[in-house]
């Protein structure tokens, strides 16, 4: 039976289907820029909001190609059993998309069929990375522009995160998972808080939910 309830899955990317900071890995084997880690310091420490970090960052990313970042990726710390998990729930009827501002959510579109429909804001020029468009203080504002242009009740979508920057998509959506977060006040914002680096076990867990709702 397909399932009635849960009509949408959303993924962060760091630390969540990427087991670190996507962005610092790939500095860190390619060598793009001192600033990255800067950046990326002055949003750890909240100085800068995720907005002005993507905007700050853009143009170091912009300047090498994408082939060679999701090769890189690749080769780095993801999910086990994403692809399984995925496929569990579209089988259900569940669309599984990222959430993310990050750009390098299309290697999770390219290799696990996790789709960037509702938040790639950039655009493509060939194999680099093209202009970024205006992108909302908080990405739960993109969610809740593509619901509505879908027709999709809020209520009906599930967000999987690690961070403070899902804490407003966990409260506007039916279903939360807090997924080896080490912030205590992010897990009490989830509806349920796991501890797995197995993404079919996230999928088992979605969909038993689905199941008592």
């Amino acid at each position: 039976m397909k399932n009635d309830h849960f009509l949408l899955v959303t993924l962060d990317l760091d630390y969540t289907t990427f087991l670190g900071n996507s962005v610092l890995f790939l500095n860190r084997v390619l060598a793009i820029s001192e600033k990255l880690e800067e950046y990326h310091a002055d949003y750890r420490d909240r100085k800068i909001s995720e907005k002005e970090l993507n905007i700050r960052q853009a143009p170091l990313l912009q300047k090498f190609s994408l082939s060679k970042a999701y090769e890189t990726l690749a080769k780095g710390p993801i999910l086990k059993r994403l692809d399984t998990g995925v496929k569990l729930l579209q089988k259900e009827g569940v669309d599984v998309q990222m959430l993310t501002f990050n750009p390098f959510q299309l290697f999770f579109t390219k290799y696990y069929g996790i789709k960037s429909d509702i938040s790639f804001v950039w655009g493509l020029d060939g194999d680099h990375l093209g202009e970024m468009n205006d992108i909302p203080e908080n990405k739960v504002e993109l969610m809740k522009q593509f619901c509505a242009k879908n027709r999709i009740d809020l209520m009906r979508c599930a967000h999987i995160g690690d961070s403070q920057n899902d804490v407003e998509t966990f409260r506007s959506v039916g279903y939360s998972i807090a997924l080896n977060s080490s912030d205590a006040s992010v897990k009490r914002e989830a509806s349920i808080s796991l501890q797995t680096n197995d993404f079919a076990e996230v999928a088992y867990t979605i969909l038993r939910a689905n199941d008592l709702t």
